[in-house]
């Protein structure tokens, strides 16, 4: 019955951009080159963050339709230009229909390959159809950003469960490098989340100033 007290929501949501900041901070020490090992991070930070934000006025979101969600609670925030700083982050404004369809394939190919080669399959290789469902629906309505959300982040995991299987890697890093994970595009995709995280820990803080308000 308290869930939605200022004080328990920040409690939620203040952890959240706290890990997130610090994946931040530890890169400005040291920058990992191996996209394998730091997409991963970074994709688990961008979701705290973005989570935060989320649990700021609802629920989490779900990572099926993260992507097409999160406009209204960033609205519902009070901050709806985070939508399109995420969009940016993700690399949805850089990339076309035609780019998307193919990476699809490429996703297909590893879900099975997941599938196929470990036993008990996994739950992503078994949850396929329900991510498809979603990745092919907004490829029809042209929604890049709902596409690669759950794209991305299930591909990642597809392909790291399976390190031995480097004919995945291949298709996977290139599309990693066209929505700007590699070299200094990286860099600036750094400091774009920076400047995310300025933005979501403004709100988590604005509701802690609530908080004291209050008390």
């Amino acid at each position: 019955s308290n869930f939605s007290f200022p004080e328990n929501i920040y409690a939620r949501t203040s952890p959240l951009i706290a890990a997130a900041r610090q994946f931040w901070l530890e890169r400005q020490i040291e920058l990992s080159q191996d996209i394998i090992t730091e997409l991963p991070l970074f994709l688990k930070a961008l979701q705290k963050a973005v989570t935060a934000v989320a649990l700021l006025t609802g629920n989490p979101l779900p990572i099926r339709r993260l992507g097409s969600l999160f406009p209204e609670s960033a609205l519902a925030a009070g901050a709806p230009g985070l939508s399109l700083a995420f969009s940016h982050l993700i690399g949805s404004v850089s990339v076309s229909s035609e780019h998307l369809s193919g990476w699809v394939k490429s996703w297909e190919q590893a879900l099975d390959a997941l599938h196929a080669g470990s036993k008990p399959v996994p739950v992503l290789a078994e949850k396929k159809t329900y991510f498809q469902a979603a990745i092919l629906a907004g490829l029809d309505q042209l929604k890049t950003t709902a596409v690669l959300w759950p794209l991305i982040t299930t591909w990642t995991d597809a392909v790291i469960a399976l390190p031995e299987k480097t004919e995945l890697q291949i298709p996977w890093i290139k599309a990693l490098t066209t929505l700007g994970f590699a070299g200094k595009d990286y860099q600036i995709k750094l400091a774009a989340f920076d400047s995310f995280l300025e933005m979501c820990e403004t709100l988590v803080m604005g509701d802690l100033a609530d908080v004291a308000g209050d008390s």
